[in-house]
């Protein structure tokens, strides 16, 4: 470049006001002159101004050199490089919006790079959310302006911990050790304090018949003498036998009240000492209908009770029914004809 000549202007350098300054060469002869001119361009002005040659200074220091990369990857002061070697790298610098990055052997010195713009304007944003189902994708949809931006947070929602269960085989407190079956129910085992399936239809009250063929003709003398021995078949429950029934019989007994009317009785298990669960006395057409009785003249106080097991019997054991001829007196004479006889027994489930 050749040496610049009295009247050409020399650029100065740039400041922070973004003036630009030109000075006019002279020859040291002529007289000093006052000379300048400006351009400006928005808010971009140039001025220039008599450059005044003075005498040689000092040397100076030597300036530090940097070597500006251009790395796309870098834009932010994180991505700066972490490996860099303390001498052969010393002097890269990275330009990351204002400011210089400069390694200079064991880190990074900023430096700042021309001057602050003015303030932007604030953005007004608003926002808005719509809940998730659990296991979807949260996302931001993002629209308006970028002065009055709107943005929609869709937001998957955080699965809770499990309720309590709905089906009932999977509750805490039912015992699903066995599966139910057909007509089963779901009942309370106090033993267990859980809830498990059980035979419901069963401990329905079952009823029983017993067909005159099953009774025995008797003619004779005697205090008391079995017509009918019937055996009930075991059950799943405790029961009480609800027995009625009739007969035609006749005969006389001695010293009773009523020797023309014979009675009848029906007892569990032993004929004689088993307990009493139907009587009848007889009446003066000589049909003896039987009904639920369980007291007697040497126990009047018996009666029957959900919970007293008086008359019960239990689960899995069978029954033996015997219906007998009685003579309230000493001793009677029977004609006992078992043509239209008629037993029926009801059980009656127990807690």
């Amino acid at each position: 470049m050749s040496a610049p000549i009295p009247g050409d202007p020399v650029y100065l350098g740039s400041f922070l006001a973004n003036t630009h300054w030109y000075g006019v060469v002279g020859d040291g002869d002529t007289p000093a002159m006052q000379v300048a001119t400006m351009e400006a361009v928005g808010q971009d002005a140039v001025v220039c101004l008599d450059a005044l040659k003075g005498e040689q200074g000092e040397k100076g220091k030597p300036a530090d050199i940097v070597q500006m990369q251009y790395d796309d990857l870098v834009n932010a002061p994180s991505d700066l490089p972490t490996d860099l070697n303390n001498t052969t790298d010393v002097g890269k610098a990275w330009w990351i919006d204002n400011l210089v990055y400069v390694w200079v052997g064991d880190h990074y010195e900023s430096k700042a790079m021309g001057s602050p713009g003015q303030p932007g304007e604030t953005p007004h944003i608003t926002a808005t959310t719509e809940a998730l189902a659990p296991g979807e994708t949260s996302v931001v949809e993002q629209s308006g302006t970028s002065l009055n931006p709107v943005l929609h947070f869709k937001l998957a929602t955080v699965r809770g911990p499990a309720g309590p269960a709905a089906a009932i085989r999977a509750a805490e407190d039912y015992d699903n050790t066995l599966p139910p079956l057909a007509g089963q129910s779901i009942t309370w085992n106090e033993d267990k304090d859980k809830w498990e399936p059980s035979d419901f239809a069963s401990k329905h009250p079952q009823f029983y018949s017993v067909p005159e063929a099953a009774f025995t003709d008797y003619t004779g003398l005697t205090q008391r003498h079995t017509i009918l021995s019937f055996t009930l078949p075991a059950q799943t429950y405790d029961y009480v036998p609800y027995v009625h029934g009739h007969i035609h019989a006749y005969g006389v007994e001695l010293f009773d009240s009523d020797p023309q009317t014979i009675g009848c009785e029906v007892r569990i298990g032993d004929p004689v000492a088993g307990q009493l669960v139907a009587r009848s006395h007889g009446t003066i057409a000589n049909w003896t209908t039987m009904t639920p009785h369980f007291s007697s003249p040497g126990s009047p106080t018996t009666a029957v009770a959900p919970d007293n097991g008086v008359a019960t019997i239990r689960a899995g054991e069978e029954a033996k029914i015997t219906v007998n001829l009685v003579n309230d007196g000493l001793i009677g004479s029977y004609s006992f004809n078992k043509t239209g006889a008629q037993l029926t027994i009801l059980v009656f489930p127990q807690s």
